[in-house]
């Protein structure tokens, strides 16, 4: 039996009616669709690391925490958890041309997580820390 003979028609392009209709699917990345009512969020296109490099070069010149970059990239819609996130960051770090570079706040056991080709100044980072 196939489906011709029980009267069934598979559409070839079942994109067009997910994208025809924005009230009812959303977007969930390439291929994955979801209902709008279920209120999940799409996600970014990008790699953690790609998405917080992203961060990084939009933040001009600033260090920034772990906890900084994640609440940034949980904004532009990304799903991931911290712990992905550090897993991401920490894989990136172990390459032999990394685009992240990481520093530790001496004396207050504070990551900071800055461009690789970025110059370090503990004391403007601290006081960043301390302003905020």
């Amino acid at each position: 039996m196939t489906t011709e003979d029980i009267g069934v028609t598979f559409l070839s392009k079942p994109s067009i009616i997910l994208y025809n209709n924005p009230q009812i699917f959303v977007s969930l990345g390439q291929g994955k669709w979801g209902l709008l009512e279920w209120n999940l969020a799409p996600t970014s296109n990008k790699d953690a690391t790609s998405l917080a490099c992203d961060v990084l070069v939009e933040d001009e010149g600033a260090w920034l925490t772990i906890q900084e970059i994640h609440m940034e990239m949980r904004s532009r819609g990304w799903p991931g958890s911290i712990s992905s996130l550090q897993r991401a960051l920490n894989r990136e770090l172990g390459k032999p041309h990394k685009r992240v570079r990481r520093e530790e706040l001496h004396g207050f056991n504070i990551l900071l997580y800055g461009l690789a080709d970025r110059d370090w100044n503990e004391q403007a980072a601290l006081a960043r820390l301390l302003a905020d």
